[in-house]
């Protein structure tokens, strides 16, 4: 007997403004804005996080996505976010719903920023993750270039934000930066 598994990935991409020491030393935190590459970002929701400890079918199902609109790449409601961003963003898979996370959130695309650590300024990605779901996988990946990468697969930060949902941050140093540019990426893997 043959399994197939496949694995799809979807990539955000934030690119940090100034990172001068001076903009990082005012002691200003930089939120930054997203590129989702056609998956869409925007406006407020009033979202509730909702335990579930599901998996993505069950999940789609509980959303009231019918087939075809079920699967992981659909993007139902034209809101740019596939099934599978906002099942592993906890986003509202029953309407549009393409925010992005707030400072402290609990739902939403992932937001970077620059803060200082050690006197250094470094470079974090936030963002949400679904603990109970050992399908998906989140990644996350620095560049000053979008050619050499810089992976950080393990966060640095974990808030536990339920028994099924947790924030977490990935970081590098902005001190090795030569210019005044970086992106960052957060990469989610399903095998189902």
């Amino acid at each position: 007997m043959i399994r197939s598994l496949f694995l799809i990935t979807f990539l955000l991409t934030l690119a940090w403004p100034d990172l001068s020491r001076a903009a990082v030393a005012s002691g200003e935190s930089n939120v930054l804005a997203v590129d989702t590459r056609n998956l869409g970002v925007g406006g407020e929701s009033g979202v509730t996080v909702v335990d579930t400890r599901v998996p993505f079918t069950v999940w789609s199902a509980a959303s009231g996505l019918l087939p075809p609109l079920d699967q992981l790449e659909e993007i139902p409601y034209d809101d740019g976010a596939t099934n599978l961003c906002k099942y592993a963003f906890n986003m509202d898979g029953t309407k549009a719903d393409s925010h992005t996370l707030p400072p402290g959130g609990t739902s939403g695309w992932p937001y970077g920023e620059i803060v200082m650590a050690n006197n250094v300024p470094v470079l974090r990605l936030v963002s949400v993750r679904r603990k109970n779901d050992p399908g998906l996988q989140y990644t996350a990946r620095f560049t000053r270039d979008r050619v050499n990468w810089i992976y950080v697969p393990t966060p640095q930060d974990i808030t536990p934000l339920s028994d099924y949902w947790e924030r977490v941050s990935y970081q590098v140093p902005a001190s090795e930066a030569p210019s005044t540019r970086w992106f960052g990426q957060v990469q989610v893997t399903y095998t189902p």
